[in-house]
């Protein structure tokens, strides 16, 4: 049995092999920005590097012209014993580009936690700023 919360409150998820793969959107229309955080799981036999690397891979086929850094290992203020990788991306999206930004963090249980900032326009200095705080304040359990 695995008990699932989310804010809004819980329920029970009989059975077993349930795994948590949500998505949450948090839009800001006044900057054209989103912040999505995903949850999921390393899966067994994969390193956390591996993991990533194979998620990347998939997001390149199903996303033209996806292009994307190399992740590179960082440090996070409120996570400091966990692994965590920064990318970034842009690719074609509607009349114009996606530029992102995005943080994956490896917790207990193999679990990860990934948080991306989306912009539908380059970042200015304002949203560079605005992503360092979402780094800098990020906390998990």
């Amino acid at each position: 049995m695995t008990i699932y919360q989310m804010n809004d409150g819980r329920f029970v998820l009989k059975g077993e092999g349930w795994s948590d793969r949500t998505m949450h959107v948090i839009k800001n229309a006044h900057r054209s920005a989103s912040l999505v955080v995903t949850r999921g799981r390393v899966s067994n036999g994969r390193t956390f590097d591996e993991e990533l690397a194979a998620e990347y891979a998939m997001l390149a086929t199903k996303i033209a012209h996806f292009e994307q850094t190399e992740p590179v290992s960082t440090t996070l203020p409120h996570l400091p014993g966990c692994p965590v990788r920064e990318t970034s991306a842009l690719y074609p999206h509607q009349d114009g580009v996606c530029h992102q930004r995005q943080v994956a963090v490896l917790l207990s249980g193999n679990r990860i936690v990934i948080v991306t900032c989306v912009m539908q326009r380059a970042f200015s200095l304002e949203d560079e700023i605005f992503w360092q705080c979402v780094k800098a304040t990020l906390d998990l359990e």
